[in-house]
């Protein structure tokens, strides 16, 4: 059995020996590495990417769509989303500090209530996006065309928050938890599928209609 394990050690992959690191053992300098890192990497590679290429596809539809999708982003999505980083940071503390205990039990509890409440979150989302979506869009801006686009983009991109929602949500519980390599590598597979999306919904690529800034959200 000792040799079995010696050789299950040897043969861990570097991303392995990162996901099963011990934080609350040994270096805390390596710790904060190995926990920074990966978001950093995805924050900047990841991320940055994604909001650079969405922002030309908006560019590239024209000043009404780019004004559409950004207003409703940074100011609309934006309530949401500092909602989201809330739950997320309490989580994260609660489930390290439950971690670091030992108490398993508690860290599952904490995260199964986070969940629950993001649902809730992307339920109210949702119903505000689906009815609301003008009456929202009015509060941002007054022009008719910047009304119109901004409320299709709403009215498809609410309803799918629950990714955005989730995914934040499941980084902070699994980063409470010492564990930020596997959404560092969820976020290099998806970010260049969701760029692709938008890309083909959103200028009818493939022979499929273009769709314009509704393209762009359904992607």
């Amino acid at each position: 059995m000792q040799e079995d394990d010696h050789e299950g050690r040897t043969q861990q992959s570097g991303l392995g020996r990162f996901r099963d690191h011990d934080h609350t053992r040994g270096s805390l300098v390596r710790s904060i590495a190995i926990l920074a890192l990966p978001a950093i990497l995805t924050s900047v590679a990841a991320q940055g990417t994604f909001q650079i290429v969405e922002l030309w596809f908006l560019g590239e539809l024209g000043p009404d769509a780019m004004a559409a999708a950004g207003s409703t982003n940074q100011t609309l999505r934006q309530i949401v989303f500092l909602v989201v980083l809330g739950l997320t940071s309490g989580s994260q503390m609660l489930i390290a500090r439950a971690v670091g205990e030992r108490d398993d039990e508690t860290a599952a509890r904490v995260a199964g209530q986070t969940l629950v409440a993001g649902g809730s979150l992307w339920l109210l989302a949702s119903v505000a996006g689906l009815f609301f979506a003008e009456p929202l869009v009015r509060t941002v801006t007054d022009d008719p065309a910047v009304v119109s686009l901004g409320a299709a983009y709403i009215r498809v991109a609410f309803p799918f928050l629950i990714t955005a929602i989730f995914t934040q949500l499941i980084t902070g519980i699994l980063a409470g938890a010492g564990e930020s390599t596997t959404p560092m590598i969820v976020g290099f597979v998806s970010t260049p599928l969701v760029l692709i999306g938008e890309w083909v919904l959103g200028f009818g690529k493939f022979g499929l209609p273009a769709l314009g800034v509704e393209g762009i959200a359904w992607g």
